[in-house]
């Protein structure tokens, strides 16, 4: 065998060997992203590595279980301790404005200021959704976006009080709702955690906070 061919497949069965090591310990882990809910940071097909040699923190992506043992991605918002608000979507943490240029909410856009922008809605991917019957549509921006397409919207938010049944028991029953919740002080040993693209992500407000044992690794990348 020729000496190339043969570091050629050594180096492969080592990365392999590190692969899988890394696999079973949770040190180096590859996740492929299947779900809109971390748009824009993250969309599907993308690819993110994970550790759990990196402890959470705030505004980190951690992977942890569920209940039924599936391995979600969100970004963490609320360590063991915060004190967590949302008002208007608006993101409170110990009581401070959070500046969050990564989240994405829905607003309100005439169709007509819509084709003004579409060139930019193209090249940034924005999601769009056409309202039946209205010259309105429906679309995911994030707050920088907003700034720069500069042209006429309306936040979609439901209004205080308004209920969602499916929303985390404990919220519910406190009469919050995914854009309206809080204060809330997040459990010893939990997280709170949120997706990028909040009107579109199945996160704590829904399945309530996420157990340390739970969480599995930290996104390095």
């Amino acid at each position: 065998m020729k000496k190339p061919l043969i570091i050629a497949l050594a180096v492969v069965v080592f990365l392999l060997a590190v692969w899988l090591i890394g696999s079973v310990t949770h040190t180096l882990e590859f996740y492929t992203i299947s779900t809109t809910s971390n748009q824009p940071a993250y969309r599907p097909g993308d690819v993110v590595i994970a550790s759990n040699l990196v402890k959470p923190a705030r505004n980190k992506f951690i992977v942890f279980k569920t209940k039924d043992k599936r391995e979600w991605i969100f970004r963490c918002i609320g360590m063991p301790g915060d004190i967590i608000e949302i008002k208007q979507t608006a993101l409170y943490v110990n009581n401070q404005l959070q500046d969050e240029p990564f989240a994405a909410n829905e607003y309100f856009i005439h169709n007509t200021d819509l084709k003004k922008i579409a060139g930019l809605v193209a090249k940034n991917k924005d999601v769009v959704k056409p309202m039946a019957g209205d010259s309105l549509s429906v679309i995911t921006l994030t707050r920088p976006e907003v700034k720069a397409y500069q042209v006429k919207l309306a936040l979609c938010s439901l209004s205080p009080g308004s209920i969602n049944p499916n929303l985390f028991l404990d919220f519910r029953r406190w009469m919050y709702n995914e854009d309206n919740l809080g204060q809330i002080v997040v459990p010893k040993n939990a997280y709170f955690v949120l997706g990028d693209d909040r009107h579109n992500a199945y996160d704590s407000r829904f399945s309530g906070y996420v157990n340390a044992e739970d969480v599995i690794s930290t996104v390095i990348n």
